[in-house]
């Protein structure tokens, strides 16, 4: 006999800081629609409302729809016991096994994916995504606090972005301030840097190139 077994997902958020006291929104599934009403329900300040969005988008990212699609043939644990096409007998809360497999996956999932954003390992771009994909926007004042308060920083890698901090004049030359920067980086090991524009001002490139080793080792590039 086969049953079929039908899971609906939903979260409830509260906000302690709420006008007039604590209070919590209905629960409702995480998709994008209801991830808005979320934040206006919640009536949270622009700190808190960045935060919320990291979440929300980890959440639509690790549903149980999710889950279960990815792991494909292997998102039942019965499958594991299974050896051309027979088994041993099931116990009868099986049902009940599964669904906790599947909710375990989907906390790893979302644990993962707000952890690959706190540790600054950047935005993922789906296989099927062109090149624009990767541009994006300046990061928001409030955006800039969340990372600047949550993303591990390291000290043996630096690295800057010579678009996103206004360090290319108009006139296509160094913003001066930079200067200070990169000299100050000499003996210093450097991330990747990208230099991603059309034409190269003429005083970057060597100046980058001044910070590398005499013999090319040990340098990150």
């Amino acid at each position: 006999m086969v049953t079929v077994l039908g899971c609906v997902e939903s979260q409830q958020f509260c906000n302690a800081q709420f006008p007039g006291g604590p209070a919590c929104v209905s629960f409702k599934t995480s998709d994008s629609d209801n991830g808005a009403s979320w934040l206006s329900e919640l009536s949270l300040n622009a700190k808190q409302n960045m935060t919320a969005r990291r979440i929300f988008t980890a959440l639509s990212g690790a549903n149980l729809y999710i889950v279960t699609t990815q792991l494909g043939a292997n998102s039942m644990l019965v499958s594991t016991n299974t050896l051309f096409r027979a088994a041993l007998s099931l116990p009868s809360n099986q049902w009940e096994l599964e669904v906790e497999s599947w909710f375990a996956t989907g906390l790893a999932a979302l644990q993962r994916r707000i952890s690959k954003y706190v540790t600054g390992e950047g935005y993922e771009v789906s296989a099927d995504s062109t090149a624009s994909g990767y541009a994006i926007s300046p990061p928001a004042a409030d955006e800039q606090w969340m990372c600047e308060n949550q993303i591990t920083h390291r000290t043996d890698y630096s690295s800057f972005s010579a678009l996103g901090d206004g360090s290319l004049t108009p006139g296509g030359g160094v913003n001066q301030r930079l200067v200070p920067f990169l000299e100050g980086m000499k003996g210093k090991r450097l991330g990747i840097v990208m230099f991603d524009f059309y034409e190269q001002p003429a005083e970057l490139l060597p100046l980058f190139l001044s910070l590398l080793p005499a013999n090319g080792v040990g340098g990150g590039y």
